[in-house]
């Protein structure tokens, strides 16, 4: 049954909509000129010194505007202040005219010598095109786009936090879920409870006070499709399936906690004397767990579908099993069995991580192009000594095996250590002329290097474009190691998901 599951399990999938806008065809040019006096094909020339795998960078030629560019920019660093440069037309005439160090314009005339370097570094080349019968002529703007930050970053740092949506000024508890497309996050001050709803973060809260006819456990509140469950203080589950106005008891047994909501159940864990079992509602077939299951302090479950199976899966991480000992492992789940998944690369034992569907970009140096790639991201979490865990976990294969990621996907300093956060992953629109939202506020302090942070985030497309959207990843709530709630959301997204889409 575990092999089953296993290969049952793929990626989640996230589907980034990228939108361009194009412009009218210029009332002064032809479709004669468009023909007559067209590049057909633009590259650069093999020069392994500057930048392996040169010559396959792809360009893209818009007769319409004259524009010329490459899509997706060169690593950040690389120089283009001396590039020779191939060009394919039928024209009487190629000039490439270009701003040197000096400041002064620079025209070459490409027919008569091929070997002259060009220099990008000071702003567009503009290449002008004149027919073989000399009737028509076209200017075309060059521009070859080198990165000036690093692409990959998972970018914490710009208007990054703001307060949880509640009714109280200091929450001591909360808990934050996902039903449909809408989100819910519970507060209390330790008398009253409030229930904030929204479709994104980014927008208002609707603030609504609920009443509980019993002591709710506010960490154990959780919902599936179309019903929020929540334990009481003596483990009773309840249920409410009207937007948490009434509550009605679900089950007779005592849970230890809910693990999330899964096809229309809650998942959870109950113990039986001394004994403790894999359980849902409505009730399914209760099974002793294996020794080294997560019965506490477990990641958030994630849900996804696959075409390989006609059943949803969840994953979570991380944890403490029945006999209080901390795990390292990661466990899935596909409606008839629970399996560990973990191989020898895991993450750090802890409990309380955050374990968030995301993806990173990398270049496909045959035609340096950007290929993007699901991954699971872990971070957070508490570890034995009671410190909290700085180390953020990268993983290509759902959970299966767990690296340490690189420098700029860790935290910085700036977000304290934490546990018990809920993380998800939401689109935001982003804008050209968006500014950020006076209920964000803006972290100066970052333990990133100087050039990570930016004013604004860098295009890489000459088009054009005014929204876009970017999946941004969102934190709520967490602890320190006094038990102690931050009253924060935190949000960031990998940098190069930030840039204007291209056309």
């Amino acid at each position: 049954m575990t092999r089953k599951l296993i290969f049952s399990i793929l990626s989640l999938y996230i589907i980034l909509a990228f939108t361009a806008c194009n412009s009218d065809k210029p009332e002064d040019q032809s479709t004669e000129v468009y023909s007559s006096a067209a590049v057909t094909a633009f590259s650069l020339q093999k020069n392994d010194k500057v930048l392996v795998g040169l010559d396959s960078v792809r360009f893209t030629i818009d007769l319409k505007k004259g524009l010329i560019y490459n899509a997706d920019s060169l690593p950040r660093g690389t120089r283009v202040n001396r590039l020779l440069v191939n060009i394919t037309s039928s024209a009487s005439t190629a000039e490439l005219t270009f701003r040197k160090y000096t400041g002064r314009d620079t025209t070459v005339n490409y027919l008569e010598s091929t070997t002259d370097s060009i220099d990008f570094s000071h702003g567009p080349v503009q290449l002008k095109i004149v027919s073989a019968d000399k009737t028509t002529s076209m200017t075309y703007s060059i521009k070859v786009n080198v990165h000036n930050m690093e692409p990959d970053s998972l970018y914490w740092t710009r208007a990054a936090v703001k307060n949880l949506p509640s009714s109280f000024n200091v929450p001591a508890a909360q808990k934050t879920v996902k039903q449909g497309d809408t989100f819910y996050c519970l507060t209390s001050n330790g008398e009253q409870y409030c229930l904030a709803s929204t479709k994104q973060p980014e927008a208002n809260w609707n603030l609504e006070s609920v009443a509980f006819p019993f002591i709710p456990a506010v960490e154990e509140f959780s919902s599936n499709d179309d019903t929020f469950f929540i334990l009481d203080n003596e483990g009773n589950l309840y249920k409410s399936g009207d937007k948490c106005n009434t509550w009605q008891k679900a089950d007779g047994f005592q849970w230890i906690n809910i693990l999330g909501g899964y096809n229309g159940q809650a998942l959870g864990v109950k113990r039986v004397g001394n004994d403790y079992y894999y359980t849902s509602y409505p009730a399914g077939v209760d099974t002793k767990v294996d020794s080294d299951f997560p019965v506490i302090g477990t990641s958030q479950l994630f849900e996804y579908s696959t075409k390989w199976s006609p059943a949803k899966q969840v994953i979570m991480a991380g944890g403490r099993n029945a006999e209080g000992k901390l795990v390292n492992t990661t466990w899935a789940y596909d409606g008839n069995k629970w399996a560990n998944i973990s191989t020898k690369r895991r993450i750090c034992a802890a409990e309380g991580m955050c374990v968030v569907p995301y993806y990173t970009c990398s270049i496909d140096s045959t035609n340096w192009t950007v290929k993007k790639r699901e991954v699971l991201l872990a971070f957070a979490g508490k570890i034995d000594d009671n410190t909290m865990n700085r180390d953020t976990y990268i993983s290509l294969d759902l959970g299966f095996n767990w690296r340490k990621a690189g420098q700029l996907l860790q935290l910085p300093s700036t977000i304290p250590g934490m546990f018990g956060a809920q993380v998800f992953t939401c689109e935001k629109t982003m804008s050209t002329v968006s500014r950020s939202s006076d209920v964000w506020r803006e972290i100066g302090e970052t333990a990133l290097p100087a050039w990570y942070v930016l004013p604004v985030a860098v295009s890489r497309s000459a088009q054009e474009i005014s929204e876009w959207e970017t999946p941004y990843i969102y934190m709520f709530g967490g602890m320190n190691s006094r038990y102690t709630l931050y009253n924060t959301i935190w949000r960031g997204a990998i940098s190069r998901l930030e840039f204007k889409p291209i056309q």
